[in-house]
């Protein structure tokens, strides 16, 4: 009986470890959907303010850019968890990746757009 007893109260904290595994996961997942989608909506910014002229692409410009900034922070601040999979660790870096290549294309698309701007002054 005292084994049974010591067998159920190490499956339930083994379940509640691995329900806490299970939040981690999805909150990891979940920042980066999050910051996947903010990386967009800055593409869609851009997108925007290149077609814009004047002040109005000057503001669009502007907010672009805090948004990449606070997008740059983020990235930054990331850091794959310590108890990954060897697979799970090297898909976390491809994605990390990946959003840096995103964020790297979008400020060489803002040199252009400022370099264009400053040859017609």
């Amino acid at each position: 009986m005292k084994h049974f007893r010591s067998m159920t109260q190490a499956a339930i904290v083994g379940t509640a470890l691995l329900a806490g595994t299970g939040q981690i996961f999805a909150s990891q997942n979940e920042n980066l959907q999050a910051i996947r989608q903010n990386i967009r909506a800055a593409q869609q910014k851009l997108d925007q303010a290149e077609k814009a002229q004047g002040k109005e692409r000057d503001q669009l410009m502007q907010e672009q850019m805090k948004m990449m900034e606070q997008n740059m922070k983020t990235l930054e601040g990331m850091q794959p968890r310590h108890n990954m999979t060897v697979q799970e660790h090297e898909q976390w870096m491809a994605d990390h990746q990946r959003m840096m290549n995103s964020m790297m294309r979008q400020m060489m698309q803002e040199h252009h757009m400022m370099m264009q701007m400053m040859e017609k002054k």
